[in-house]
């Protein structure tokens, strides 16, 4: 009994499987018949993808060779060498202003007149005085020759006439002190008195610059001092005189260092020191160094990245028909052009390395494939715009300089310029521009929807 039992579960296990075994048989029958289609819409989509691929369009340009500087930059006053504040050196009420705030004055010239009338009463009292003892010498010496006044009375007539003589010198320097003139040739910067003002000796009554003497101080770090020489020129613009640069030279360099700075004097050219004012905030740059010959792009054309910098180049990935060479027309190159059917300039057609063109209106004639490839480039000086490629470029790779920020290695691009877009775009109008850049988005939106998405 025991027996016939097992051996009927044997059985039934046997039919279960037998029974597994057909219905994945007939699955897979089912699913190699679907396969071919399946291959086949693979296919279609790739090829819809490919049709659909996104291509940037950039413009792109040649490195260049030039001269370079760098420069050490930094904002001061301009500040004058010989600036006088005119005192008074009489005391006295103010009776003439000669000269007012801007004028142009040489050294001696009146600037203002005090009161005179008491000095010169005193001048008069002096003269008389004077008169007196010079007549009392002459009578002591006759007397003295004639034995009748003693060497003792001489020796006191002259020295009253002496005594007499320098106190009217002294009342003639107080005269003359009575009027204010300029110890400097310059210009007036300052009024500080007025007419009816009672004027003393010490206050500043005017003050005057000159023009001449104008030189700009910097403080560059000692780090600067093996780099500075006697003569160096340096490129100013002031505030107040916009749109015109000057050049100063290093005139003095001070060899004491204070608090990690050197301070350096600067003349300025002859030409701007009557345009420039004292106290005018100038902008300074050195130059501090000059590479001739360098490797220079534009400097917007850089993408740093964790402190990295980058450049992305223009490479073809090989033309499957080849092109016709182009005659170069301008720096700008376009290895393809994005709308407009013109023939795209090519810059060289000596070189075999260069990339190949192809004019998009011809029969026959495939435009090569174009892709961005990013390079990691070393920096050398910077300057107006430009920064020299020390390491990591070659005057013969096709710089990418608008368009590179949304670039990724390997991104499908199209060469041309800000002008071809415009004109292959003027007639289109909004709707229509609208519309286009609508059906690029889901275009790249439904490729990379059918990317295969990793599982975990």
């Amino acid at each position: 009994m025991h027996t016939f039992v097992r051996m009927l579960v044997l059985v039934v296990m046997a039919l279960a499987v037998a029974a597994c075994n057909g219905k994945i048989a007939a699955n897979n029958a089912e699913a190699s018949a679907k396969s071919p289609d399946a291959s086949k819409d693979k296919e279609q989509d790739g090829e819809k993808d490919k049709d659909t691929e996104l291509i940037i369009p950039v413009q792109a340009e040649y490195p260049q060779r030039g001269e370079i500087s760098g420069y050490f930059e930094t904002n001061t006053r301009v500040e004058a060498e010989r600036h006088v504040d005119v005192t008074s050196e009489g005391v006295g009420k103010c009776e003439q202003i000669a000269v007012e705030e801007g004028a142009h004055v040489e050294k001696g010239d009146v600037l203002a007149k005090l009161d005179t009338e008491e000095t010169e009463a005193a001048l008069r009292q002096g003269q008389i005085q004077v008169k007196q003892q010079k007549a009392n010498l002459e009578r002591t010496k006759k007397m003295f020759d004639e034995g009748l006044a003693s060497a003792a009375e001489l020796d006191n007539a002259q020295f009253g006439y002496d005594q007499t003589s320098a106190g009217l010198d002294m009342q003639k320097i107080r005269l003359n002190n009575m009027t204010i003139k300029a110890p400097i040739s310059g210009v007036i910067t300052r009024r500080n008195i007025q007419v009816g003002m009672l004027v003393t000796t010490g206050a500043p009554a005017f003050s005057i610059v000159d023009p001449a003497s104008f030189v700009l101080t910097i403080n560059p770090p000692e780090k600067q001092l093996q780099s500075l020489t006697i003569g160096q020129t340096a490129n100013i613009t002031v505030d107040s005189i916009s749109g015109e640069e000057f050049t100063a030279t290093v005139r003095r360099i001070n060899p004491n260092v204070d608090q990690g700075q050197l301070k350096v004097t600067l003349d300025i050219e002859k030409a701007a020191r009557e345009k420039l004012r004292e106290g005018a905030f100038a902008r300074v740059r050195l130059v501090m160094d000059t590479h001739k010959n360098a490797l220079l792009v534009p400097k917007d054309a850089i993408v740093e990245e964790n402190a990295r910098k980058y450049l992305f180049l223009a490479k073809n990935t090989g033309p499957s028909v080849e092109a016709a060479p182009a005659a170069e027309s301008d720096k700008r190159v376009q290895l393809e052009p994005a709308s407009d059917p013109a023939p795209s300039p090519k810059p060289s057609t000596d070189n075999a390395s260069d990339p190949p063109a192809a004019a998009a209106g011809d029969a026959g004639v495939a435009t090569p494939r174009v892709i961005a490839e990013r390079v990691e480039v070393g920096i050398g000086l910077d300057d107006k715009g430009l920064v020299e490629i020390v390491s990591g470029l070659s005057d013969k790779d096709l710089v990418i300089v608008r368009g590179q920020q949304t670039l990724k290695p390997k991104s499908p691009i199209s060469v041309t310029t800000e002008e071809r877009e415009l004109k292959a775009k003027a007639n289109i109008g909004a709707d229509e521009a609208l519309a286009s850049a609508e059906a690029k988005r889901k275009a790249g939106a439904k490729s990379a929807s059918k990317r295969p998405k990793r599982k975990f």
